[in-house]
């Protein structure tokens, strides 16, 4: 789920009320399109091929708690020995670094 998130941008509630409808091809790319739950304004994303690799893998993404997911998170990077909080959120944030090419 984090991994779809770095490569989507998508809100945890988005990401937890995705569905594969909201793909579509267009120009040679597949896009998301969907309306943000918080808001209820659309939004248009591109499916990256990272991103799409989740969704093929694990045939969809579980649907959890945004609390419990957060937890996950943190039992993961406290075993990969990152001492630094990780959140649906960082997830969002690292989207962003990619999509300004900033990631290194």
């Amino acid at each position: 789920m984090f991994i779809f998130q770095c490569f989507t941008g998508l809100a945890f509630v988005d990401m937890i009320n995705f569905n594969k409808d909201w793909i579509s091809d267009e120009y040679g790319f597949k896009i998301i399109r969907g309306f943000r739950k918080k808001t209820g304004v659309m939004f248009v994303s591109l499916l990256l091929p990272e991103a799409e690799k989740v969704l093929k893998k694990y045939k969809g993404l579980p649907k959890i708690s945004n609390q419990k997911y957060n937890d996950y998170l943190g039992v993961l990077s406290s075993g990969a020995g990152i001492n630094k909080s990780v959140t649906s959120h960082v997830a969002r944030q690292t989207f962003r670094l990619i999509a300004l090419g900033q990631w290194q």
